[in-house]
């Protein structure tokens, strides 16, 4: 049985549920400190305070939630020393960047970066765009940190840039986007650029990474122009959790837009999905930001559009093709500075500024929701020092990840040979776990990378090309199909979709994916049973990854026929958080209850519900008892199971997901269910 390869690659997507593993530190503001625990909540956090930052600084993490360095766009520092002086303006929106180039040797604890950093829009026009490379080197237990930077250089002379600049991430690395800005002329240009460790690896100054830059850098024109006022070019940029939204907002124009990203080739959509003007003209747009889910955009306005005005923060539903009206969080009149940057935290709250020199920040608790149960607080949340306009973006070093946008976590396993062991269906199967214990699975990808027949004659090729369905292709134009077993299996076959020789599976609109359910994909390949042409040796070299819930990372999935999680050769080992929780599949639908089913020994159907659903448990224990839960964990139900059946109603609650839990004292099982009106 061969090992399977297991790779990290982000570490933090925020979806409906809360996992995070390691502690997180912002800095930003007047000596503005806080710390993100593992358990969702927050602290203030000491430690920043020989700085000041208006807007745009970064923070790099280690595992512990130590900073090993922070950076303005002015100043790179570790701790209080200034170790660089870079070429930026300390109040660009989003003026400090920093991405871990991938591919450090690993056990050498010695890992690459590229900050970037861009000037303030009345700080001039071009150059205004600059990069940094730095080298950060670790040594004992605790680590104690070493960081030597270059001395930083502009990439371009003659293009400026607006004060927008954001990541996210993909299989192999970062994209990096960057916005152009034009007071006189068009201006409407993305720069896109994709840190890999094939494309950067080899960089070791600042020099190489200006030339690398110009190398692979993909200027796309698209949507509305960055021009006129200077405030045009202000605001910040986002991608969504999963990067295949960008979302930014024009403050002047009060023009937000939101296109879709392709992280295979780094382009976006030809037009803009949604582009929306904001009215009535109150003030100008300024922050903006992704719920978990990607459904739902904010935004938030800062400077009145006159000496007083009513300023707001915005929520957008944008998951259906046109949007409607806005919910309105919070409003406030005034003539100051109101409502600033909004940023996705690793706990999977948005967390918004305030005015300058608060010592609060604002949260929005449960941003999947739209309308009041978002659960908008101002002012609630202690920091250390005070907070100004902008908040940090932020990423864990050790880790191919780049968090600015929020927490992320894709658990990725690679199987560097899959042998097709069905060989009268030409079959692969692969016994995944997909959402056990507080995982809650997002995303399925499968990837195939690479695959090998030998020999093949034309003559089958051909054969197949005609006789099977063009659903998949290869590269080679070799065609597959993909069937998965489980519960939810109808409902995967209408949604999966294919792109060139990857598959992308969307669950997070998917009302039946069953808590702690073992589910089986069956990659098949059709030729290797046509006109009995199949050739005796064949494989598929494939990845599949899967973001999931909070951030917890599932390791040593085995790839094999028949094999599932729970092994007995020890190589198999569940994400469950507690492996002893199976669920067998069935083949029934999620809204029939199995009476054969012992573990999990309950389900609530039907699922989704209109606000009553019932709990059938296989056994009936004096001691069972149930309780609801909404999405931010608050209890809203109750009781004690006295029978098989028992009927709950959550109706009086707004639509969205909520958990519910039974326990018999030893253990507790869980099932997410959706309520819609």
């Amino acid at each position: 049985m061969k090992k399977v390869i297991f790779y990290i690659l982000m570490t933090c997507l925020s979806m409906e549920l809360f996992a995070q593993e390691t502690p997180v530190t912002w800095y930003f503001g007047y000596k503005g400190g806080i710390r993100f625990l593992t358990d969702g909540t927050t602290i203030p956090y000491a430690g920043n305070e020989d700085n000041t930052w208006y807007e745009g600084n970064t923070v790099v993490n280690d595992e512990f939630g130590n900073v090993v360095f922070q950076a303005s766009p002015k100043y790179l520092r570790r701790s209080t020393l200034i170790i660089k002086q870079l070429l930026g303006g300390n109040s660009a929106t989003q003026g400090s960047l920093a991405v871990q180039i991938p591919g450090e040797t690993p056990g050498s604890n010695v890992y690459k970066f590229l900050l970037f950093s861009l000037k303030a829009v009345e700080d001039g026009g071009a150059p205004n765009f600059s990069v940094c490379f730095i080298r950060v080197s670790s040594s004992g237990s605790p680590p104690v940190y070493s960081v030597v930077a270059h001395d930083p250089e502009y990439i371009y002379e003659d293009i400026r840039m607006s004060e927008k600049l954001t990541s996210t991430t993909d299989m192999n690395g970062t994209w990096v986007v960057a916005h152009d800005f034009n007071p006189d002329f068009e201006a409407n240009t993305f720069y896109k650029y994709h840190i890999t460790e094939e494309l950067f690896g080899d960089v070791n100054s600042t020099i190489e990474a200006v030339n690398r830059l110009h190398d692979v850098e993909m200027p796309q024109s698209v949507g509305a122009h960055h021009t006129g006022q200077g405030e045009n070019a202000q605001g910040q940029m986002k991608f969504s959790s999963d990067g295949t939204k960008l979302g930014l907002v024009i403050p002047e124009a009060r023009i937000f837009e939101i296109y879709t990203f392709n992280k295979s080739n780094g382009m976006l959509s030809d037009e803009s999905i949604h582009s929306h003007t904001v009215s009535p003209s109150n003030g100008y747009l300024y922050g903006c930001e992704f719920s978990p889910t990607g459904r739902i955009f904010y935004t938030s306005e800062g400077q009145a559009d006159g000496p007083w005005g009513e300023r707001c923060i915005y929520q957008w539903d944008i998951s259906q093709p046109t949007i409607g009206d806005p919910y309105i969080l919070a409003t406030y009149f005034a003539g100051d500075y109101v409502y600033m940057a909004l940023q996705l935290g690793p706990n999977n709250k948005i967390y918004s500024t305030k005015g300058s020199h608060n010592p609060k920040l604002s949260v929005i608790n449960n941003p999947n929701i739209f309308g009041e149960g978002c659960d908008y607080d101002e002012n609630t949340v202690p920091i250390s020092g005070e907070a100004n306009w902008g908040l940090p973006s932020y990423l864990t070093i050790g880790q191919i990840s780049n968090p600015v946008i929020g927490c992320q976590c894709t658990s990725s396993t690679t199987a560097d040979e899959l042998i097709v062991t069905d060989r009268a269906t030409g079959t692969a199967t692969i016994d995944l776990r997909l959402n056990s214990g507080s995982i809650v699975a997002k995303t399925v990808i499968i990837n195939i990378a690479n695959f090998e027949v030998s020999p093949l004659s034309e003559e089958c090729k051909r054969f197949c090309e005609m006789n099977t369905p063009n659903i998949g292709m290869f590269a080679t134009d070799i065609p597959f199909l993909l069937n998965v077993e489980g519960s939810f299996t109808p409902y995967l076959l209408n949604q999966v979709s294919f792109s060139s020789h990857e598959i992308t599976w969307d669950l997070s609109s998917d009302p039946q994916v069953i808590t702690n359910e073992v589910i089986r994909l069956n990659l098949r390949f059709p030729f290797i049973s046509a006109l009995g042409c199949c050739p005796a040796e064949y494989y598929a070299t494939f990845r599949v990854s899967y973001i999931d819930a909070g951030c917890q990372i599932c390791q040593d999935v085995v790839y094999a026929q028949g094999l599932s999680e729970n092994s007995e050769d020890g190589e198999g080992k569940s994400c469950s958080t507690n492996p002893s929780d199976k669920t067998a599949s069935t083949g029934k639908k999620n809204n029939e209850p199995d009476p054969e089913a012992v573990e999990p020994f309950f389900k609530a159907f039907p699922n989704p519900n209109d606000g009553t659903f019932t709990i059938y448990t296989s056994v009936i224990q004096a001691n069972l008892t149930y309780e609801v839960y909404d999405s931010r964990g608050v209890s809203i139900a109750s009781g004690k199971l006295e029978g098989k059946t028992q009927k709950v109603t959550i109706s009086p609650f707004i639509p969205g997901m909520y958990f519910v839990k039974v326990s018999n004292g030893n253990n507790e099982y869980l099932q997410k269910i959706i309520l819609q009106h």
